[in-house]
């Protein structure tokens, strides 16, 4: 169900495909990665893009989460998801949610268990690992089962190379000094160094960000851990996926 309004009021009907519901007279101006646009759940573009893309990888379509076949042999685990896909995957799928500091624990960045996986959500985790990520981008390729897929998300620029924040990183805390956060770094040599102007993701904390990576070099991380194919998710109106901003569009990576 998709229908546009004329044009002199850039306003959309769509189908939220995490809760069902009928969204209405949705302006275009709303419908940002972040920002709640789906009246009844309050889900963001990026949420509804995830859930698209594992749709199209693992079923072949994209469907409405409660329209999801019951596949408890399709194994897979989220990075910190968000509760309004995270528990209707639960109910679906061989699916569950862990966390960087409190059970179900999964950190990409250690060693991976004997357990694989058909798929794993990684949704804006990859901009806030400590370096160097290219060991997880290695431990993302080891944790999925041959074929298996990551449906990914971090935000990105269309050009370049990443920039890496702290390419020093080794011992450091963050801490709140009157007005500002700063960031206090022992390199690996003992060097001291202090950061301040961090940037965070949604508050302070682990998710500061520490690099801005661009696509191209992305495709080239994931080419170099295994991976063969990395394709964009695309737009899907009728789940208001419209014009999805080029510079954090979801990933489909897949390991052959």
């Amino acid at each position: 169900m998709t229908s546009a309004s004329p044009a002199s009021d850039l306003r959309v009907d769509f189908q939220c495909n995490l809760c069902g519901g009928e969204c209405l007279g949705v302006s275009r101006a709303d419908l940002l990665r972040e920002g709640a646009s789906c009246p009844r759940c309050g889900s963001c573009v990026r949420f509804r893009t995830l859930v698209h893309g594992l749709s199209l990888a693992l079923l072949g379509e994209s469907l409405v989460l409660d329209e999801f076949p019951r596949r408890r042999d399709l194994h897979g685990i989220g990075m910190s998801d968000d509760p309004s896909y995270a528990k209707p995957l639960r109910k679906k799928l061989g699916y569950r949610n862990t966390f960087y500091h409190r059970r179900p624990r999964f950190d990409v960045t250690q060693p991976v268990g004997r357990d694989r996986f058909d798929f794993v959500i990684s949704s804006d985790v990859f901009e806030h690992v400590a370096p160097p990520v290219e060991q997880a981008f290695r431990n993302l390729f080891q944790v999925l089962k041959p074929g298996g897929i990551c449906v990914f998300s971090v935000p990105y620029r269309l050009e370049g190379e990443t920039a890496e924040h702290y390419p020093e990183l080794c011992d450091y805390s963050v801490t709140h000094e009157g007005d500002d956060w700063v960031l206090r770094n022992r390199t690996a040599d003992g060097r001291e160094q202090e950061f301040r102007d961090l940037i965070f993701h949604g508050g302070p904390g682990e998710t500061l960000e520490l690099r801005r990576f661009t696509l191209p070099d992305l495709r080239r991380r994931f080419e170099a851990a295994g991976f063969t194919s990395v394709d964009v998710v695309p737009n899907e109106p009728r789940f208001g996926l419209i014009d999805l901003d080029p510079r954090s569009q979801t990933l489909i990576v897949r390991r052959p």
